[in-house]
């Protein structure tokens, strides 16, 4: 049981990264020309 659980606390973890790796993605499409600048900023 326990093991079944730690699966579904995994695939949920793995899950909510995935939406939220998209949503940023999604969101910085919108700032390509920002990108670039910050990174050379930033780096």
């Amino acid at each position: 049981m326990k093991t079944v659980f730690n699966t579904i606390l995994t695939s949920l973890l793995v899950f909510s990264i995935f939406i939220s790796f998209l949503l940023v993605t999604d969101y910085l499409k919108n700032d390509l020309i920002v990108i670039p600048i910050w990174l050379l900023i930033y780096s």
